[in-house]
C-alpha cells in the first residue's frame, strides 16, 4: 500500500529539532549571562564616575546647601564653603557596598566639620560589586576643583575577582577611567 500524501515529520525529525532548539536555548542563556555580569560592573563605574565630576562641578560652581550657614549674622558662626567630598563603603548597611557625598564647611575658629548635602543620596553599588580598597575620602577645592588627595578607585565583582575597572582622580581634579568592562 502506497502513501500518497505524505504530511507531518517523523520522530526523529522532531527529536532532532527539539535538540537544536535547546542547544541554541541553552548557549544564549549563558551568554546573556555574561553580558549582565559586565553591564552591572560598567554601570557601578559609570556611576561613581559621575558622583565624582557632580562633586568636583558643585566645588567649581560653590553650590551651597542649607548645611554650612554663610549668611550667620553671628560671624563666630558663620561657616565657609570649603569644598565637596566622595567617601567610601560607609557602614549605613553592612551588607552593601555604598559611597555619598559629603560638603565640607570651615568655621572660622578653623575646625572642619563635615555634613551630608541633603539633597544628594548615598549611592549603593550592586550586591555582586564592591571597592577592592577604601581609597579614602576623594575632595574637591571650592572654585579651583583640584583634588584634595588624588586617589584610585577600584571596583570588581565578588565572584572571581577577574572583571574590575579603575577610576582616577589626579591633583588637579582630572577623572580618568580605564576602558570601561
Amino acid at each position: 500500500m502506497k502513501i500518497k500524501n505524505k504530511f507531518g515529520f517523523t520522530l526523529i525529525e522532531l527529536l532532532l529539532a527539539m535538540g537544536i532548539i535547546a542547544f541554541l536555548a541553552t548557549a544564549s542563556v549563558a551568554i546573556l549571562g555574561n553580558f549582565n555580569r559586565k553591564q552591572s560592573i560598567k554601570i557601578a563605574h559609570d556611576d561613581v564616575k559621575n558622583a565624582l565630576a557632580q562633586a568636583k562641578s558643585y566645588a567649581l560652581s560653590q553650590v551651597k546647601s542649607v548645611n554650612c550657614d554663610t549668611t550667620n549674622p553671628d560671624e563666630s558662626f558663620r561657616e565657609e564653603l570649603k569644598g565637596y567630598e566622595l567617601r567610601f563603603d560607609l557602614i549605613t548597611d553592612p551588607d552593601k557596598h555604598s559611597y555619598a557625598l559629603f560638603e565640607i564647611c570651615e568655621s572660622p575658629s578653623g575646625s572642619n566639620r563635615i555634613k551630608v548635602i541633603d539633597a544628594i543620596k548615598t549611592y549603593y553599588l550592586p550586591d555582586d560589586i564592591f571597592f577592592a580598597s577604601d581609597p579614602g575620602p576623594i575632595g574637591f577645592k571650592v572654585l579651583q576643583g583640584g583634588a584634595t588627595s588624588p586617589s584610585k578607585i577600584i571596583i570588581i565583582r565578588t565572584e572571581d575577582g577577574s572583571q574590575s575597572t579603575t577610576i582616577s582622580v589626579n591633583q588637579n581634579g582630572v577623572i580618568k577611567t580605564d576602558e570601561a568592562p
